[in-house]
């Protein structure tokens, strides 16, 4: 797995990581991690193609950062009342689509001014400029990216 950012740094924001688990096993303590200067405060927005871990690696960053974490999904799922998979099948991409980027807005109006979240994206968010920029405005994000 590979995690980058322009702006960010430490091993969980560039660089490669570690193939093995993402939480240590019994007995086994996670090193420290501590914010740099520019990331304090800032939410953390995990984008990648579909598989790259992002859900599972966002809920263990959040729990190594003692914040929340939050999966784009997971609210899309809610606010449609329907799983993703009954959204992509009864109203096809375009409308999961539009649905994926009102709620990406709502998200980002709701965590405006609040504590730090972690944030997992779905792999194709990345399609619309407009998504794009309200993901920038959201915070700092990371592409993560596996190979097989």
């Amino acid at each position: 797995m590979n995690a980058t950012s322009p702006h960010a740094a430490g091993p969980v924001a560039s660089g490669p990581v570690a193939a093995g688990p993402v939480v240590p096993g019994p007995g086994v303590t996670p090193p420290a991690v501590s914010s740099p200067l520019h990331l304090r405060g800032r939410h953390i927005v995990l984008v990648g193609y579909m598989g790259a871990g992002k859900s599972t690696v966002g809920r263990a960053l959040a729990a190594r950062l003692s914040c929340d974490f939050v999966d784009l999904d997971d609210v899309i799922a809610h606010n449609a009342g329907r799983s993703i998979a009954q959204v992509f099948a009864e109203d096809g991409e375009a409308g999961f689509r539009a649905l994926e980027s009102a709620t990406l807005r709502q998200l980002r109006g709701d965590l405006r001014g609040g504590p730090r979240h972690v944030i997992a994206t779905g792999g194709g968010i990345i399609g619309s400029d407009d998504n794009i920029a309200t993901l920038r405005a959201l915070g700092t994000c990371v592409w993560l990216s596996a190979s097989a």
